[in-house]
């Protein structure tokens, strides 16, 4: 998309009012941690895995469609 086209402006200011400005703040945040993630420290990608690992952990206890046996197979997976 070229930038100096009116589209591309019609476009940026449809999407700057209709998304939320926390969605923006996330997704620039995420931008910013992605485009830097090869200097940060060791302790924060440790802190950022096990925090990604946690939700996981989570998310599968919540899953209605899988079963008890499913969900005991998926976090022994998970844990390994």
């Amino acid at each position: 998309m070229v930038v100096r086209q009116p589209y591309y402006l019609k476009t940026l200011d449809g999407a700057l009012t209709e998304v939320p400005l926390q969605t923006w703040k996330d997704y620039l945040t995420f931008g910013t941690i992605a485009a830097y993630a090869d200097y940060l420290p060791a302790a924060f990608v440790d802190a950022l895995l096990q925090n990604f690992l946690a939700a996981f952990k989570a998310g599968i206890d919540d899953l209605e469609w899988m079963s008890p046996a499913t969900k005991v197979q998926a976090q022994a997976t998970l844990a390994k």
